[in-house]
């Protein structure tokens, strides 16, 4: 039997409009670290939580939908359910607390957590991945959460059922 999960889900144009970078992009035919873009407050993304420096690094295993090998989950990794083109209700009260939350397994997709972290956060840097060109790094100032701001009022509330067969 699964269970329900309170979401804000993104629609489905907007996934065009996300795919460009929301703030710097770094490129690289290597892998960027914090010697190539310095310290970041919250990493969003394996590989980026992986090699830069940062205080809180979000995970979900999964980089252009291959599931990478899992390392023993650590009992300082907070676990939060976040089903694929949403934001759950959870994830953004993790995003919220992030000065108590250090290291997050997303089970779904993290992705747009990144929004989530910018409108809890007070001004700090964002990087996360952007698949293919590299990592974008956002100083999350004044105009950037007005911009998310907006992004967001696009999305609509719903209830999605997960971990299992729920009941219509």
């Amino acid at each position: 039997m699964g269970f329900y999960l309170p979401v804000l889900k993104m629609p489905n144009w907007l996934r065009e409009v996300l795919s460009t970078p929301l703030g710097r992009i770094y490129c690289s035919r290597k892998t960027l670290t914090s010697s190539d873009i310095g310290f970041a407050d919250i990493c969003v993304g394996d590989i980026v939580s992986e090699n830069i420096d940062s205080t809180v690094k979000v995970y979900d295993y999964t980089t252009r939908r291959e599931v990478l090998e899992k390392e023993s989950v650590e009992a300082s990794m907070y676990q939060v359910y976040n089903p694929r083109s949403t934001i759950s209700l959870f994830s953004k009260t993790v995003a919220i607390q992030h000065s108590v939350f250090k290291n997050v397994l997303v089970i779904g997709e993290e992705d747009l957590l990144t929004l989530a972290y910018a409108l809890s956060s007070k001004r700090v840097r964002i990087a996360y991945g952007q698949p293919g060109a590299g990592v974008v790094v956002v100083d999350n100032d004044r105009f950037f959460k007005i911009r998310v701001t907006g992004l967001l009022k696009t999305f609509k509330p719903d209830i999605v059922c997960i971990d299992g067969e729920c009941m219509e």
